[in-house]
C-alpha cells in the first residue's frame, strides 16, 4: 500500500550489492519492466491444495471425475501461473475443491 504521507511503497527484492553501496531500509527509485505479453496459464488460489511443500488440483475427467494433479505454481497478480502440470482448456475445480478432497479422504484416496 502506498504510504498517503511520504507517497511511497516498501518492497524487497534481490538486488547484487558487491561494493557494499546499498544499505538496509534506504530509499530507491527503481524502474520495474514486465513481460506482459508473454501469455500464462493462471487459475485461482482457491483451486491449489499444498501438502508436504508439494501443490496440487483436482482436475476433472468427467461429470462427477475427478483426479488429483501436481501441479508447480507462482504468484501472479492475484492468481497463480502454472510453470508446470496442466494444460490450456483443462477443468479445474475452484470453487467446491475443499469438498472434493473430503470426499477423496472418505475413500481412503491419498
Amino acid at each position: 500500500m502506498v504510504d498517503p504521507a511520504t507517497r511511497t511503497v516498501k518492497v524487497r527484492f534481490l538486488a547484487a550489492n558487491p561494493d557494499g553501496h546499498l544499505k538496509p531500509e534506504m530509499f530507491a527509485s527503481v524502474a520495474l519492466f514486465l513481460n506482459e505479453s508473454a501469455p500464462a496459464l493462471t487459475i485461482p488460489p482457491t483451486a491449489v491444495f499444498t501438502e508436504g511443500g508439494r501443490s496440487f488440483v483436482y482436475v476433472r475427467l468427467g461429470e462427477r471425475e475427478f483426479t488429483r494433479r501436481p501441479i508447480e505454481v507462482e504468484p501472479d497478480a492475484g492468481s497463480l501461473k502454472v510453470i508446470s502440470g496442466l494444460q490450456a482448456g483443462e477443468q479445474v475445480v475452484s470453487d467446491g475443491a475443499l469438498l472434493v478432497r473430503l470426499e477423496e479422504n472418505r475413500q481412503g484416496v491419498n
